[in-house]
């Protein structure tokens, strides 16, 4: 049985296919990424699960909690956002791309495993 903050299969499809495009934030960063979960890996709005969903692939330089780049996400948010834009706007643009590689069949995904139209929306909306 699947824990609850555990990804499901559809989410770790998705996940590898933002590894294999990489950070949005290119630059002078190092090629290693990790994956960043924006809100937290249980977060949910308005009723709807987004934790899983609202991720980023990130250089470690601006994820690792061992990172001392000024501009590092776990430490920085406000630096992050200021230097590269909000995150939740940085994941659903890559959502985006995904499903349009997804259309053009570029892309080894399913177009039921990328997130629904409402978690992009509650991804979108969410404040905190």
């Amino acid at each position: 049985m699947r824990s609850k903050t555990s990804p499901t299969a559809a989410q770790k499809r998705v996940h590898q296919a933002l590894r294999d495009l990489g950070s949005p934030i290119k630059g002078n960063y190092g090629a290693s990424v990790q994956l960043h979960h924006i809100f937290g890996r249980t977060a949910k709005h308005n009723k709807v699960d987004i934790g899983h969903w609202a991720v980023l692939v990130l250089p470690f330089e601006l994820h690792d909690v061992s990172s001392g780049d000024p501009l590092n996400v776990t430490h920085c948010k406000k630096a992050f956002e200021r230097e590269f834009g909000m995150q939740k706007d940085l994941c659903v643009l890559r959502y985006k791309l995904l499903d349009f590689m997804v259309a053009m069949g570029s892309i080894d995904l399913s177009p039921d495993d990328l997130p629904g139209k409402e978690v992009i929306c509650a991804i979108s909306s969410y404040t905190k």
